[in-house]
């Protein structure tokens, strides 16, 4: 093989390395360290823990670069009658802004009723946040989950980490 073409294969395999690792840094891929993941299980069991909750979970997530890291809480209610949404909304919110490990740039919140039957192969019935998420002074996105920015939570919590009462 000739040496222009073996230096010219060098170059593009040296290329696509290149952007392939750079499109692992922007899409945020990558493990979390075992303390995240620890304090992930935590606030899940402590969330799954309330009255009505079948489970829940806690996952982070990256928006864009690396540096720009997001929490994202799901809570799967067993049903809705007499369960204040606002409240479970708020108590999601002091609990995400508890967590210690890293400041969440945002804060996703989502809730699904779990008691809607849906067909085989279907998402489960997401609950629209729009009336809970408005006597906290958020707002709820086009599909009804909750999206709070660091300044917003500031705002509402007090500046990260919330100092827990326990």
């Amino acid at each position: 093989m000739p040496f222009r073409t073996r230096t010219r294969i060098l170059r593009m395999t040296a290329a696509a390395a290149v952007l392939a690792g750079l499109g692992l840094v922007l899409t945020g891929c990558g493990t979390q360290s075992p303390r995240v993941d620890t304090e992930f299980e935590r606030m899940g069991e402590a969330i799954g823990g309330w009255p009505s909750v079948e489970s829940a979970s806690v996952n982070g997530s990256y928006n864009g670069l690396p540096t720009s890291r997001n929490l994202e809480i799901e809570i799967n209610l067993e049903q809705t009658d007499g369960v204040d949404l606002s409240e479970y909304l708020n108590h999601a919110l002091e609990n995400a802004w508890k967590f210690d490990v890293y400041e969440p740039a945002h804060v996703w919140v989502d809730m699904y009723d779990m008691s809607v039957d849906v067909a085989p192969g279907y998402a489960r019935k997401a609950i629209d946040l729009t009336d809970a998420a408005a006597p906290l002074g958020f707002e709820a996105e086009h599909d009804g989950e909750v999206s709070v920015s660091a300044d917003d939570m500031a705002e509402k919590y007090g500046p990260w980490p919330l100092k827990s009462t326990e």
